[in-house]
């Protein structure tokens, strides 16, 4: 027995089969030819001919077609609006995100992932493919002992500072591993709120400083702050993928305000056995103190074509 969320209602529900609330028969034949037509091409049951009692039933989707598992929430889920789910007409694993009607969402053109979208009770819920964080990949490549391949991580790197390069984020926002995300194309993208303001931002870092921190000294001194600062994050995010650990947290577990000086007072973190001689320097440069001295987006971005261009 599975119990099943519904971020609409707040509501905990027991599922042991698909809560459908139709007449058997037409449950069974709905089912059938949802898994026949599958959630991406759902659209492709006006091509069938069927009765129209029955085609209503197929147009229509609703939270009961999902099951979200209550056993495999985390906090962020429920911050995000964001829950993993399952479809129970064919078992097709989704993400659901749950907005106000008169949110904007992303629709097919906007994001390669993007399945499809229903409103319930004035809510809309945007379907889409899994994706994967750069962090789920980093955590994996450690519990199995493997590392990156070197083309992945400057290719990584070029998609940040280009991204970065767009003007749609500043230094205030909440970047790690965990926000920077693969499609199932294997396109990279950041998901970051696209916001401008810093409220709750040093009360974040401060209550969280024993998790790991990317943010750069000047802005965690709340100083003025540059492009700079996201040559610094980058720093973090490429020593992360060499050593397979964040560049700073607390690694005694004992003092979390050491992290906070080590940034500050210009640290560096244990040398990364992985990565060559050009990779570990630009990371060096972005790991610089003095924002001025660090490399810029278009630095960071010629050499990683070099380096592509050559292998």
């Amino acid at each position: 027995m599975i119990r099943s969320y519904n971020p609409i209602t707040k509501t905990v529900s027991s599922t042991e089969g698909a809560p459908i609330t139709v007449t058997p028969l037409q449950q069974l034949c709905r089912n059938t030819i949802l898994n026949a037509v599958t959630l991406k091409r759902i659209h492709k049951y006006k091509d069938l001919p069927l009765p129209a009692v029955l085609s209503k039933k197929i147009s229509i989707l609703n939270l009961q077609d999902f099951i979200i598992d209550v056993e495999k929430i985390g906090p962020q889920d429920h911050i995000k609006q964001t829950y993993n789910a399952t479809c129970i007409f064919d078992n097709r694993e989704v993400i659901i995100k749950v907005l106000s009607k008169d949110s904007q969402h992303d629709t097919s053109s906007d994001n390669p992932d993007f399945i499809l979208a229903f409103e319930e009770d004035e809510i809309v819920c945007c379907i889409y493919e899994p994706t994967e964080s750069l962090g789920d990949n980093i955590k994996a490549s450690r519990e199995k002992g493997t590392t990156f391949q070197e083309t992945f991580i400057w290719k990584t790197i070029a998609g940040l500072a280009q991204e970065f390069k767009t003007e749609k984020y500043n230094p205030l926002m909440k970047i790690s591993t965990s926000t920077v995300r693969f499609h199932s194309t294997g396109e990279m993208f950041l998901e970051v709120p696209m916001n401008t303001g810093d409220t709750g931002h040093m009360t974040e870092v401060g209550g969280g400083m024993d998790s790991a921190v990317y943010e750069a000294p000047e802005v965690l001194g709340r100083q003025d702050c540059s492009e700079a600062a996201f040559s610094w994050t980058i720093g973090c995010i490429i020593y992360e993928m060499l050593a397979l650990e964040p560049a700073y947290f607390d690694r005694s577990g004992t003092n979390p305000f050491s992290v906070f000086m080590d940034i500050m007072q210009g640290t560096h973190p244990p040398e990364p056995q992985e990565g060559s001689n050009e990779l570990r320097e630009i990371m060096h440069q972005c790991l610089t103190v003095d924002p001025n001295q660090r490399p810029n987006l278009d630095n960071i971005l010629q050499a990683c074509q070099q380096f592509l261009q050559t292998h």
